[in-house]
């Protein structure tokens, strides 16, 4: 028995549909065109006489062939692509024995000279490289074979419905007798009167995805029975969305967007880190502590923290010296980081923690500096939850390695716009398999008919589309080869040709055949209209008078909550249905706070008279508001208030320094910060020292404006209130003067808020004042807000009447929480402070605000 070959080079499923029916599928196989040609030369005792590379192997070589091309100065990854896939669709159109000569002839003849110069030198210049390597590519193998294999016995079925180039057609002839045959043929089939099962109108393509797979479970049969055949590429993604939220088995034939996969993930991580992130903090942080990233491999390379409090230390620390994935940067920043903390350990507290961090620092600066595709390597995350993610995370992880690693030798970094090319790939295409819902496209899904046939997507945009252009190799380039057939309206007429093809088989086979549309585009909110090629299937089921409102008329409308894949499809029915919703209501008992602690700062009890719920959130429910991420600040607020009041605390324990002295203390102590937390514009620096350093001035001629003995700095009391509440905290300054005491606040913002001898503006220092009465017997005259970036002083004295308002706030604080009644503040836009503009608390604290806030 003779062996029948068909020639096939998209990817399909022909044998395993025909063995599916019980019709001919023994001693026959279905080869592409460089499959054959191997074949052919083995069957003669012969070998390809050059290694045979594949398409990643062809862009590299393309990529260095237009690396000297002024024309193709600015191409990026995804552009080499596109370019290798012109250039061979036209040489597949030359069947005579010169390639090089007929492609230089042809591609002359078009009207854009320089731009088609500048193909034929990359073209020219790609198989001088190819030569120079002793390499060939698939189709300079098909002309191999042709030149060297001998006509044989071989019987060469090509499919009329799936036409092969012009070059592999010569190569089918030269090698055996061809046989044209119908894909009807091939399933023992012959073209009936079409019968369409269902035309429908989906509201969105969400709602499209749901409603076919909401009949599939209706109708009850198994999955594998099903064939989905997608006319928008777009809908694959909501198909696997539903699939892994819904645990339904799906294959794709397409595959599955890679950027579902968690390695994926975390590139795009890397990539926010490394390029737009600028190696910030922020980025650098998120990517570390994500799912996606491998944190049990990750820390068990570190030495591990004491204490929770430690471990965040070292990560604020290592977002804050902006290592790089460059080691030279880094051993730099580490060198200066180390010598820095050593310098600062004679002024400031904690320098032999931050010193304990180099070694951990120097472990992530390597992990940090494995290179893109070794990091996504080591640390990508495999899940575990079912085979189809399992093996999407496999896939992408070796994809991702391999494609950064294919640029690399093309000479081009992963830059932004290589990695977003990378995570536009679609990986795992999958064949039918027993058990699973098959999702394809309307091409393949020719040969892998079963018995139900959903054809989703069919509107006019998406399927057929408008023509358009190759933007490199144009229409009358085409035409120039002789290839028709390639042409943007040909293209358009082959996606009528394939939807026909498969209805009509479908149809023969006795499938189920369902068509469908997304009416509405939900993201431009705008009317999608149905596909022509949906009319013209209408009118051949039911005839060619038939109008387009007799087709609108028959399409059945499926709106928004008719799928119920969900269950709150039922609530959006009701709500539609104008039926009153109406929530379970219990009742809860607010009056009393379950409070772990009945201890706060003065700055806390301070942030209860701005607003009662904002303390309520922070203080008594610990729900810290997130600081701003500003990345081109050389000091944050804090960072410039806590280094200030560092040199302060070290002026009142060294009151014999100069002032030039103090001044160039603190620029070293302003220096070795930026040396900790790298900025990120290094120009910003001086001002920032200029500002830092004025402030130290001010502060300086305030402590020499008079005498006094430093009694307590930046020391932890506590005391127990009449009212229940403790309160503790770290006064900035204690001075002692003439046998009485001052409590001194330092302040480094540029508004000064504070009013001379008003309780409220002054209460935070009044309560320091408070504990130290009652702690330590200190009679305390006053309290200071020293302004340094102002240069100003204000006072609030400390008698019996202040004192006595002290206490009616403080029991005010402790009833407020006894009863439960922390409400938000009443803020008004006329309201000087307008806190509500600055709070974070906003989304959950349930205060309608202006817009302008």
């Amino acid at each position: 028995m003779k062996e029948k070959i068909i020639i096939l080079n998209k990817r399909n499923e022909l044998l395993a549909a025909l063995a599916y029916r019980g019709l001919g599928s023994i001693n026959t196989r279905v080869l592409s065109s460089l499959e054959l040609a191997q074949h052919a030369l083995l069957r003669q005792g012969m070998l390809m006489e050059k290694e045979v590379i594949g398409n990643d192997e062809q862009i590299i070589y393309l990529a260095n062939a237009i690396k000297d091309i002024p024309y193709f100065n600015k191409v990026k990854a995804k552009d080499i692509g596109k370019l290798l896939t012109s250039i061979n669709s036209l040489r597949q159109l030359i069947t005579s024995n010169n390639e090089e000569e007929a492609f230089a002839c042809n591609i002359q003849k078009g009207s854009f000279a320089l731009k088609n110069e500048a193909i034929l030198q990359a073209y020219r210049n790609y198989l001088s490289l190819l030569k120079s390597n002793d390499r060939i590519d698939m189709i300079m193998a098909l002309r191999q074979a042709i030149a060297r294999a001998k006509k044989s016995d071989l019987e060469i079925t090509i499919i009329k419905e799936m036409p092969l180039t012009a070059l592999e057609y010569e190569l089918a002839a030269h090698l055996g007798e061809i046989k044209e045959e119908s894909i009807f043929d091939l399933f023992d089939t012959k073209k009936t009167s079409l019968q369409i099962a269902d035309y429908r109108n989906y509201y969105g393509n969400k709602n499209e995805a749901e409603g076919i797979l909401s009949k599939i479970i209706a109708k009850g049969k198994p999955l594998d029975e099903n064939v989905v055949a997608l006319a928008d590429p777009s809908e694959n993604q909501l198909f696997y969305d539903l699939a892994m939220h819904l645990n339904i088995k799906m294959s794709f034939g397409m595959g599955i967007p890679i950027a579902n996969s968690y390695p994926a993930k975390l590139l795009k991580l890397y990539s926010s880190w490394s390029n737009e992130g600028s190696f910030g903090s922020k980025p650098l942080l998120q990517m570390l502590s994500s799912v996606y990233f491998n944190q049990e491999i990750f820390k068990s390379k570190l030495r591990s923290f004491s204490n929770g409090k430690e471990e965040a230390l070292f990560y604020q620390t290592l977002g804050n010296l902006r290592l790089t994935n460059n080691q030279e940067v880094n051993n730099e920043r580490l060198a200066n980081y180390e010598k820095a903390i050593r310098n600062s350990a004679s002024y400031q507290d904690g320098s032999a923690q931050l010193l304990g961090f180099i070694d951990n620092l120097k472990t992530v600066s390597s992990i940090l500096c494995l290179g893109v595709e070794g990091f996504i390597e080591e640390y990508g995350i495999i899940r575990n939850d079912n085979e189809t993610v399992r093996n999407l995370d496999i896939s992408a992880k070796k994809t991702i390695a391999k494609e950064i690693r294919m640029y690399q030798k093309m000479g081009l970094a992963a830059a932004k716009e290589t990695i977003e090319y990378i995570l536009k790939k679609n990986i795992c295409q999958g064949t039918s398999k027993p058990g699973y819902l098959y999702i394809t496209s309307i091409e393949n899904a020719l040969t892998a008919l079963k018995q139900e046939l959903y054809i989703a997507g069919l509107a006019a945009a998406s399927y057929p589309g408008a023509p358009k252009e190759d933007p490199l190799v144009l229409d009358e380039d085409y035409e120039n080869f002789n290839g028709e057939d390639l042409t943007s309206t040909a293209r358009i007429r082959k996606k009528w040709e394939q939807l026909h093809n498969l209805v009509e088989l479908a149809n023969c086979l006795g499938n189920s055949i369902y068509l469908s549309y997304p009416g509405i585009n939900v993201s431009e909110i705008k009317i999608n209209n149905a596909s022509s090629m949906l009319f013209d299937i209408y009118k051949e089921e039911f005839g060619t008078n038939k109008s387009l409102d007799d087709m609108t008329r028959h399409i059945r409308e499926e709106g928004y909550f008719e799928p119920h894949l969900f269950k709150t499809a039922g609530i959006g029915e009701a709500y539609n249905d104008d039926l009153e919703i109406k929530p379970e209501r219990k009742t809860v008992n607010n009056k009393q706070l379950n409070i772990r602690k009945n201890y706060f700062s003065p700055s806390a009890l301070g942030n209860f008279f701005s607003c009662p719920m904002s303390f309520l959130f922070n203080n008594i429910m610990g729900i810290s508001q997130p600081d701003d991420y500003l990345p081109y600040e050389v000091l944050g607020a804090n960072e410039m208030g806590t280094l200030v009041h560092s040199m302060m605390e070290y002026l009142g324990k060294h009151q014999d320094l100069s002032l030039e002295a103090f001044l160039e203390l603190g620029r070293k102590a302003f220096d070795d910060f930026t040396e900790v937390k790298v900025p990120l514009i290094e120009d910003d620096i001086q001002k920032n020292r200029d500002d830092f350093l004025e402030m130290l001035a001010n502060g300086y001629r305030m402590d020499k404006s008079h005498e006094y003995e430093l009694a307590l700095a930046e020391e932890d009391i506590k005391i127990e209130h009449e009212s229940g509440l403790v309160i503790h905290g770290f006064p900035d300054r204690v001075e002692k003067i003439n046998g009485q005491y001052v409590v001194v606040d330092f302040k480094t913002g540029n508004r000064e808020t504070h009013i001379d001898d008003d309780v409220d503006s002054c209460l935070q220092a009044l309560l320091y004042a408070l504990i130290l009465e009652k702690k330590y017997g200190y009679q305390i005259s006053h309290v200071e807000y020293r302004y340094l970036r102002t240069d100003t002083i204000i006072k609030c004295r400390y008698d019996s009447e202040i004192k006595k308002q002290v206490d009616e706030r403080l029991f005010m604080v402790k009833k407020a929480i006894d009863e439960g009644n922390l409400k938000p503040v009443v803020m008004t836009e006329d309201d000087e402070k307008q806190l509500c503009r600055y709070c974070k608390y906003g989304p959950i604290c349930g205060k309608e605000v202006s817009n302008d806030y």
